[in-house]
């Protein structure tokens, strides 16, 4: 029911209407917004910008323009406006700093931090006062991070084929029930030592089979 409505041509009309409304309201805005400039207020800011998307979207069919308004403000509470406080501040050279977060004790003396960092030197923490690493990564970085996510797939993949080969052959009956640690774990040093026990025995060949599966998979995921 779902998918008809969706692919359906007067549905797919609203959408195109809907969504001009939007574009017009960012496209007649982004010079008021790339214009903040320090001193000006934050609050007449927002009030002009949501005001104008509630009149634009007086026109839309079937849509709720308060709803749409509700999506702004929300946004403005949640992000823009400590952004635009930032902006109105210091000027957009703001968007260059990184400050480094310190951690405070708890009450049990572990270092904990108050807000979420963006990003990680070395052992240290950092947050964007107005530019999110994100945004960096996905203007200037989007094939390495494209390189990255494949590589961090491939890991999971081999992590995952090695952890189903543990499981088929674990324990008491298991073909790997020699490589395992007395707390039940198999591990890399346990599955070559037990190989070097089995070498020249044709009599253990499916568990050496099996060894050496496990063995490859311990040395793809440490490459990956």
């Amino acid at each position: 029911m779902k998918a008809t409505i969706l692919h359906h041509p007067e549905f797919a009309t609203f959408a195109d209407r809907s969504l001009e409304l939007y574009t017009d309201w960012c496209r007649d805005n982004d010079d008021w917004l790339r214009g903040i400039a320090v001193g000006d207020d934050p609050k007449e800011l927002i009030q002009t910008i949501s005001e104008d998307l509630l009149a634009r979207f007086a026109q839309a069919d079937l849509l709720n323009k308060y709803d749409i308004y509700q999506l702004l403000m929300d946004y403005w509470a949640e992000t823009l406006q400590d952004d635009v406080y930032v902006l109105v501040q210091d000027g957009w050279a703001a968007g260059n700093i990184l400050r480094q977060l310190v951690p405070e004790k708890d009450k049990n003396g572990k270092n904990v931090y108050r807000e979420t960092a963006d990003l990680e030197i070395g052992k240290k923490k950092y947050k964007a006062e107005l530019i999110p690493p994100d945004l960096m990564v996905a203007r200037y970085f989007a094939d390495q991070q494209v390189h990255l996510d494949q590589l961090q797939a491939d890991l999971e993949a081999i992590s995952q084929e090695l952890e189903t080969v543990i499981e088929e052959h674990s324990g008491e009956e298991g073909l790997l029930s020699e490589a395992q640690t007395d707390a039940g774990k198999v591990t890399k040093a346990n599955v070559s030592s037990r190989i070097k026990e089995l070498k020249g025995h044709s009599s253990a060949d499916q568990e050496l089979a099996v060894l050496m599966q496990c063995l490859r998979l311990f040395e793809q995921e440490a490459a990956a």
